[in-house]
């Protein structure tokens, strides 16, 4: 199934069935960034991994801006904690995220400040 949603394209590529890979599940997405695509801020609920396949990405959290490029793995245990990640490069990107609970929520909130 593929979502688009902020200018980037969302496929679930797994999703565990209720009772399969644990009490809460799996799931695995595959995003495609274009150039200049972003997520609103938000927070999920769920620990996971975002591995680049192609390109580079960001992640704005708590006031600071993380660059993440192929290859790179970015590990997410703030579950709660609101982020925003996206392209701000000219080439498009992709990322592989890895959920360790299905998502059963995702909220969203006003965009921080901006420090730049």
């Amino acid at each position: 199934m593929v979502m688009q949603t902020g200018g980037y394209d969302r496929t679930i590529l797994y999703r565990s069935p209720d009772g399969v890979d644990g009490p809460h599940g799996i799931e695995i997405v595959r995003f495609v960034w274009p150039p200049g695509s972003r997520t609103p801020n938000h927070d999920h609920s769920a620990t996971g991994t975002v591995i680049v396949l192609e390109g580079a990405l960001y992640e704005k959290k708590a006031g600071r801006t993380a660059r993440i490029t192929a290859g790179d793995v970015l590990v997410e245990v703030g579950m709660d904690v609101p982020h925003i990640v996206g392209n701000d490069g000219a080439e498009p990107a992709v990322s592989i995220h890895t959920y360790f609970t299905r998502q059963l929520r995702m909220n969203e909130y006003p965009d921080p400040p901006s420090t730049d």
